[in-house]
Order: structure tokens, then C-alpha cells, then sequence
């Protein structure tokens, strides 16, 4: 079952760098929605990601932030997350929203959009690179209802996502009023 309602949470501990994740509910492993998701993840992440672009390159107020997606039997999460400095995190978190807002209103290039499905697919090539990975992936996939070819899949249906069904899962899933948000800040 799912936990209480979503909320904020703070943890100080014994660190000089503070830590900003939002969490968002999003879908099972079977649903068709995972792979829009996943570009929209891919759109905020890595070293040609929004998120990277916003926080750290034009503005210097993170070291490290991304995005990931998760999924479970019957519900999975998105998460983003940027590690800054505690007198900065206010300022990222605000960066943070702005990039998921600017999704949401549809502010995505076909560019930025091509390259977030070219490096996920990619990844996901490296990741399956060996013999073992392919048949422990076969066999995860079989026992999830998902069927052993399901692997096959990705790079298709990562190739048919559009700006549209970016737009459309980012308003769907990514509700600002019901995101988890934890804070690890200095004591």
C-alpha cells in the first residue's frame, strides 16, 4: 500500500552539503507510459541534461543532480535530486521547478529531444552488452508478466515518444502538489 500523503521532509545531519529530492508517483513496469517517462528523465539528466544546463553551468548552484525513474509491480516514481551548498538550495530547488514547469508548458526542441533517446538507448545498449545481461534480463522480464523479448522493445518504443507524450506524462505525473520532497541539510 501506498504511504501517507506526500510531503516535505528535512534531515540535518552532519555534513556541509545539502541534498534536494523530489519524488512523484508514476506507473507500473507494464504501462505504456514508462517509456515517456523515461525520456522526460532523460531530457533533465546527464552532462547535456537541463538540469545540468540550469544548475550547474549557467548558474553554478549544483554539483551533482539528475533525474531517475523507477518501477515497480504496481506503482513506480520519478526522482530529482541536485546536491548544492545549503545557502544555494532554496535557489536550486527554484531552478529545479522551473525546468519541470518548463517541460509541462511544452518548451522542448526536437534537438534536445533526439538527444535524450539517442544517449538513454545507448546506455541501454552498453548495459546490454553480454550474454548474461541479455538472459537476466529475459528472465526478469518473463517473470513480470512482461514476456523474455521485452528487451527488444526499448529502443522502438523509446524511438516513438514525442514532445507530446513528454508534455502529456509531465502533467500527468508531475503534480507539484503532491510530490515527496526531502531535504539533508547541516545540522
Amino acid at each position: 500500500p501506498a504511504a501517507g500523503s506526500p510531503g516535505s521532509l528535512t534531515v540535518k545531519m552532519d555534513r556541509e552539503q545539502a541534498l534536494l529530492m523530489l519524488g512523484f508517483r508514476t506507473v507500473a513496469m507494464n504501462s505504456p507510459d514508462r517509456y515517456p517517462l523515461n525520456v522526460l528523465s532523460g531530457l533533465l539528466s546527464g552532462r547535456s541534461g537541463r538540469l545540468f544546463m540550469a544548475l550547474r553551468e549557467k548558474s553554478g548552484l549544483a554539483y551533482t543532480m539528475g533525474s531517475l525513474q523507477k518501477l515497480g509491480f504496481d506503482t513506480g516514481f520519478i526522482l530529482f535530486y541536485a546536491a548544492t551548498t545549503i545557502d544555494k538550495l532554496s535557489e536550486a530547488k527554484k531552478l529545479l521547478f522551473n525546468e519541470i514547469s518548463a517541460i509541462k508548458q511544452g518548451l522542448i526542441t526536437e534537438d534536445e529531444l533526439d538527444a535524450a533517446k539517442k544517449e538513454l538507448i545507448c546506455s541501454q545498449d552498453v548495459l546490454m552488452e553480454t550474454n548474461s545481461a541479455n538472459s537476466f534480463q529475459a528472465a526478469l522480464d518473463e517473470l513480470y508478466g512482461l514476456g523474455y523479448d521485452n528487451l527488444y522493445k526499448f529502443e522502438s518504443e523509446t524511438n516513438k515518444v514525442t514532445k507530446y507524450d513528454i508534455i502529456r506524462v509531465a502533467d500527468k505525473y508531475l503534480d507539484m502538489n503532491s510530490c515527496a520532497e526531502v531535504v539533508i541539510q547541516p545540522e
